[in-house]
């Protein structure tokens, strides 16, 4: 689940789905990496570079940086 908030500055809040620099984690019950990374792409395709991850762990990143990172994002 992730949450996109326009007001200000635009943001996604990403919780354990996407942390900065590594993907969330889905080897726990019910989990599916192959569906984590096709519904993080599905969620951040249409989205800008300067848009700010806020992940449930750990600092802010930016998607454009996320994107570098993590093909499925490009």
């Amino acid at each position: 689940m992730a949450y996109y908030v326009e007001s200000g500055e635009p943001a996604l809040l990403t919780g354990d789905a996407l942390f900065a620099g590594s993907l969330g984690r889905s080897d726990g019950p019910g989990g599916d990496a192959s569906r984590l990374r096709d519904g993080l792409s599905r969620i951040c395709r249409p989205l800008d570079d300067a848009t700010r991850l806020l992940p449930g762990h750990g600092g802010p990143s930016t998607l454009g940086g996320e994107r570098r990172l993590h093909a499925f994002l490009r």
